[in-house]
């Protein structure tokens, strides 16, 4: 590996020497292979190589860059050229490779593979993580369940069994939520990102005059990115009571609960967040993964919120099956 670095110069000695950096010179685990023709000022930009099997080869000592020290004693020109040769031979060996893609192969397997990640502090039984998946997903034609490392592969054999798995998500295993993704073909698996899931988010609190498209797209840019408004055959919003939006949520972040709405005559009201499909969640930091009795998070100042000097920390409200008295 070979990297720039601003080094100063030698402090001259009473025997001669100093003033520049040489090649040789050995500085913080590296070893200088390049240095400029010409040197001004007090710095100099050197060219340094890292390779652990060089540096124990020819047995350099390790100084640090304020500390630099010349090392030709006991290492003859030959070791520094033949240190130079492998360390060029290294870099054309590591050049980024450029590969082609073809876009025209006929139904890529890609398609028919879905990404997860359980969000889950405590492991879960793989088996019975298996078991409860097929049962619940049902597929046609069969599923294959694998995993790159903390990543899980769904590998169906049906476009239409990996579509309809997505249109029903959120999913969750034994009460843990399952993030999951399609594969898109410009990444690898572990740059698919898994940060968001859809939730179905009940909006409660608004009056009728409120609840319009322009607004639910407001009230959503506070939980998330807005995939869909539910509307009556007419298209018309509300007719439930509140507005049901289907909104991609940050599940590595805490679920927003809820705003306070301005009203008329200088007051406010609290307009309610309900996610359906909520499964295990902490009251105490308002994340996925726990519940409030295993929480290990610091307290977050945002897990509650003040309105007109009332407190509304996260309650069993924020799920939508919870019903009340």
């Amino acid at each position: 590996m070979i990297k720039w670095f601003m080094l100063p110069k030698l402090p001259a000695t009473p025997l001669g020497g100093g003033g520049e950096v040489v090649v040789g010179v050995c500085v913080e685990g590296g070893v200088v292979v390049g240095v400029p023709d010409s040197v001004g000022g007090e710095v100099m930009k050197c060219k340094v190589a890292f390779d652990n099997e060089v540096l124990k080869k020819v047995g350099m000592q390790v100084h640090s860059l304020l500390n630099l020290n010349p090392i030709m004693q006991g290492h003859n020109l030959h070791d520094i050229n033949e240190l130079i040769d492998k360390t060029n031979r290294l870099k054309c060996s590591l050049e980024p490779l450029i590969l082609e893609s073809d876009p025209d192969i006929p139904d890529p397997i890609h398609n028919l593979i879905l990404v997860g990640k359980i969000i889950n502090d405590k492991p879960l039984n793989k088996a019975g993580v298996k078991k409860t998946i097929l049962k619940a997903w049902n597929p046609s034609s069969g599923l294959k369940i694998s995993e790159i490392e903390d990543r899980i592969l769904f590998t169906f054999k049906t476009s239409q069994d990996v579509q309809r798995i997505l249109d029903r998500r959120p999913w969750s295993i034994k009460g843990a939520h399952l993030a999951l993704q399609s594969w898109p073909p410009d990444k690898t698996i572990h740059e698919v990102s898994l940060q968001y899931s859809p939730f179905w988010v009940r909006i409660y609190g608004l009056p009728p005059n409120k609840m319009t498209k322009k607004n639910a797209e407001i009230i959503s840019s506070r939980i998330g990115n807005l995939l869909e408004i539910e509307e009556d055959s007419q298209g018309r919003i509300g007719g439930r009571g509140f507005m049901r939006l289907k909104v991609d949520v940050n599940i590595e972040s805490n679920f927003p609960k809820g705003l306070a709405l301005k009203r008329e005559g200088d007051t406010e009201s609290w307009v309610q967040f309900r996610y359906e499909k909520l499964h295990d969640f902490c009251f105490g930091c308002g994340f996925l993964g726990h519940i409030k009795k295993w929480c290990h998070r610091p307290k977050d100042p945002s897990a509650s919120w003040e309105m007109a000097g009332e407190i509304r920390p996260y309650n069993p409200m924020i799920r939508a099956s919870y019903e009340g008295i």
